[in-house]
């Protein structure tokens, strides 16, 4: 009976976790407030609304809204949509500076579980691991997950790790309008901040989801995407959902790119998650692996010698929004490392696999009741 009450408890705090969380009910958010977890944040927002104010979005490319990102069986290519031809623009950042060098990047974190002794788990373990081995990495982190685990963005700042905005609410860029963009990048960024104290200067789009007007949109907030470079993909999300992708399996695969990556003339990004137990504790035997053959796993922003913060949130100049970045950086074109085809000035095209949408853990806890369970699991400790 008593451990029955001390579950019943339990369920309840938990509960009042998460609806003590400020950002409960889809309404444009007050002061303060975060807009809903895990949904494309409104656009009529009084926050969104007065930064727009400062983002001039009015010669965004007319390019209609794609579904969900879903490639059409025709479109027209000189819209530059990396998901559907590979398309990347000179600022798009797909490869490394030198040759061996590794842009280490984990992308839908910080991943956080219900329950309070799990919470943020696997991001704490790779973490820590990265710790030891003195490496630092790139964290593309959603939004939504910063909201629910500040402390953890702050840990990862702490380390030396490089943050950097993958969406609020992991949505097909493509597929939202130019505001949702814009508010997308905008509130993450909010969130890093909020946590680190830190405005990130890259984003990566979920699933590498970015045409031209995406890009544009981005730019008009000053952030740089990143994307990883064709055919590093290590598809670790999806182990556990998807009997081809074993931890075995990504093992045999990256081990056989070190021939070709230690042949290119550039350095190479991968996509890698810290999403579940299973992708972090398959990136952290990856790292060996490459590091024995002498290539040197770093942040994308010191592969390819940038800034990774800019200085506010939004910088003006006149009527128009700026990049804050300290120092401009012109990133290396993917045809130095893979096999591409480029029209005399046209977009560069590089053949790819479009790796197919995941989610990340929706739940989380708010700080007050997460100390209120910890507490509670003492004192259950102590009745047993």
């Amino acid at each position: 009976m008593r451990s029955f009450a001390i579950i019943a408890i339990s369920i309840v705090l938990i509960g009042s976790a998460k609806a003590a969380v400020p950002n409960a009910t889809d309404t444009p958010s007050r002061t303060g407030q975060y807009p809903v977890w895990d949904q494309v944040p409104r656009t009529d927002d009084p926050q969104i609304v007065e930064w727009l104010k400062s983002v001039d979005l009015s010669q965004a490319p007319n390019i209609p809204l794609s579904k969900d990102g879903t490639c059409p069986k025709s479109f027209d290519p000189n819209i530059c949509w990396w998901t559907c031809n590979g398309c990347t623009r000179p600022d798009d950042v797909v490869v490394c500076r030198k040759a061996k060098t590794w842009g280490l990047t984990y992308d839908d974190g910080p991943t956080n579980n219900l329950y309070f002794w799990s919470c943020s788990r696997y991001t704490k373990y790779l973490l820590e691991h990265l710790n030891k081995k003195a490496l630092t990495a790139t964290f593309f982190i959603v939004g939504s997950r910063a909201a629910e685990s500040p402390l953890v963005v702050a840990e990862e700042a702490r380390l030396g790790h490089q943050l950097a905005v993958h969406t609020w609410s992991h949505h097909a860029l493509t597929s939202l309008t130019n505001e949702q963009i814009a508010a997308e990048l905008l509130w993450t960024s909010k969130a890093i901040f909020d946590a680190s104290g830190l405005y990130p200067a890259y984003f990566r789009p979920p699933y590498g989801d970015i045409d031209d007007r995406v890009r544009y949109v981005a730019k008009a907030v000053g952030m740089t995407p990143v994307i990883w470079t064709s055919g590093y993909d290590t598809e670790d999300w999806q182990i556990g959902s998807n009997p081809k992708y074993t931890e075995k399996s990504i093992i045999t695969t990256f081990t056989s790119w070190i021939p070709k990556i230690l042949a290119l003339k550039t350095g190479f990004i991968t996509l890698e998650h810290d999403l579940s137990g299973s992708s972090v504790i398959t990136a952290t035997k990856l790292l060996p692996i490459a590091i024995a053959k002498g290539i040197k796993p770093m942040s994308v922003a010191k592969c390819v010698n940038g800034t990774p913060y800019r200085k506010s949130l939004l910088v003006h100049t006149g009527n128009s929004t700026v990049p804050s970045i300290a120092s401009s950086t012109s990133f290396p074109s993917a045809t130095a490392s893979v096999n591409s085809t480029q029209s005399s000035g046209g977009p560069t095209v590089i053949p790819i696999s479009t790796p197919t949408a995941n989610s990340a853990t929706r739940n989380a806890l708010a700080s007050g009741s997460s100390i209120a369970l910890v507490v509670l699991a003492v004192v259950s400790y102590s009745l047993l």
